[in-house]
């Protein structure tokens, strides 16, 4: 049987832990279940997230795991000369394949990735895709109605929020949101929606009893001030 892990790309920036969880807490379990030492395990397209900035501690993590791995398998490197380099006692090259797998990545990297999220497994030359559900994915949730907040599932996923803002403006539900978003960690928190816009009184001949409501109850001494306000308002109106 052969694994096909395909842009595991370590070291992503948030999941970084739950990529090495991956492989320990399922992937290497996973061998262990199965009873053979025959699988072969091919690494494709980037192992690493940042090919120029990569750490130490992280270099000798996957060492760690393709170590562990290399006991229940053989490892095959494709398309990455730097990383047969690196593991080279783990790993050996694989000089071609026999299947397309571009549209796979082992892990969902961005909320805007449109690869499948899993891994391939050829057995008897079928090829057959895995979805990888044990890793955490990026999800949105759109918050329009104060009641949109029970239907939140609160998982290890990272999780983007986006708030109607107008619902922060009645307290009552204000509250609620402040409380939910305090109980909870999420990736993004965004508050969204258009503002009303004030109704726009126009002091014109068509409402003119407001001037006049204005003048009487105005005191003296500021009704010609007043009066200079809709003078300089009607000029500018007419022009």
């Amino acid at each position: 049987m052969i694994f096909i892990l395909n842009n595991v790309k370590f070291g992503h920036p948030k999941l970084s832990k739950y990529q090495l969880d991956f492989f320990h807490d399922n992937f290497i379990p996973l061998l262990l279940k199965s009873g053979s030492k025959e699988h072969h395990i091919i690494i494709s397209g980037d192992l690493f997230y940042n090919t120029k900035h990569t750490n130490f501690q992280l270099l000798l993590d996957i060492k760690n795991i393709l170590n562990i791995l290399a006991q229940y398998s053989k490892i095959g490197i494709f398309g990455n000369d730097y990383c047969y380099d690196l593991f080279k006692e783990q790993t050996f090259k694989v000089v071609e394949m026999n299947h397309e797998i571009e549209n796979i990545s082992l892990f969902q990297l961005t909320k805007d990735n449109v690869e499948k999220i899993g891994y391939c497994v050829d057995k008897n030359n079928k090829l057959k895709f895995i979805e990888n559900k044990f890793s955490p994915r990026f999800v949105e949730y759109i918050i329009k109605n104060i009641e949109d907040i029970d239907k939140i599932k609160i998982t290890k996923d990272f999780i983007d929020l986006h708030i109607n803002s107008e619902l922060i403006e009645k307290q009552e539900y204000k509250n609620k949101i402040d409380i939910f978003l305090n109980n909870n960690n999420f990736n993004n928190v965004y508050y969204t929606g258009e503002k009303k816009e004030q109704e726009k009184v126009i002091l014109d001949s068509k409402n003119i009893k407001i001037r006049e409501i204005l003048v009487d109850n105005i005191d003296e001494d500021l009704k010609s001030e007043l009066d200079e306000v809709f003078v300089i308002y009607d000029e500018k109106i007419n022009n």
